[in-house]
């Protein structure tokens, strides 16, 4: 990861006066002022920011709303951010019980919800995939394959206002599809 995140031609746009530029040319600068080589700032504050930057206000917002839904309906409270790949240039990763529940893939001006299943959360999806709409959640699960580790990634444009009713039923069923936590109460 590189430890300076502008070239020089985008230190010396920083400097132009944004009093005279329209909102056009402001989200223009905004684009132009993201990071060009993989960088992954240091601190969760510095990736919230960079994730807004990277989406505009009003995208970033609705991306949060998502987020945070997700962490209160299924108790997640660890977020790890990591770098991007081919998908996504920044990655916002919620965690359950120590493993990636789902992750925000973020790119510039459009965001994924990445959802990852196992075997027996892809077993538990192949019972149950005719109580979900093809559409917003059938077609994109069949066209992802599953990756050299045994889990299937599969990527959910919800900044599409029709999938998001049917993101958290998915996401019930990857917790009905994890193994149940032992007992420490002693056997009688």
């Amino acid at each position: 990861m590189d430890e300076r995140p502008y070239t020089p031609a985008q230190q010396k746009m920083m400097k132009v006066s944004k009093k005279k530029l329209t909102e056009k040319d402001l989200d223009y600068l905004r684009t132009v002022l993201l990071p060009r080589s993989p960088y992954l700032p240091k601190t969760e504050e510095e990736c919230f920011a960079l994730a807004e930057e990277m989406l505009g206000k009003e995208r970033y917002e609705k991306m949060c709303e998502l987020l945070f839904a997700i962490e209160e309906r299924f108790c997640t409270k660890e977020l790890v951010w990591t770098g991007g790949d081919k998908i996504a240039e920044l990655y916002c990763r919620v965690k359950r019980r120590g493993r990636t529940f789902c992750a925000f893939a973020i790119t510039v001006n459009k965001y994924y919800l990445a959802v990852y299943f196992n075997a027996a959360e892809r077993d538990l999806f192949e019972k149950e995939k005719t109580s979900f709409p093809v559409k917003e959640i059938r077609w994109p699960y069949n066209i992802c394959g599953i990756r050299a580790n045994g889990v299937k990634r599969v990527l959910f444009d919800v900044m599409d206002e029709e999938i998001r009713p049917h993101i958290f039923p998915v996401l019930d069923l990857k917790v009905r599809a994890e193994p149940r936590q032992k007992s420490s109460a002693p056997k009688k």
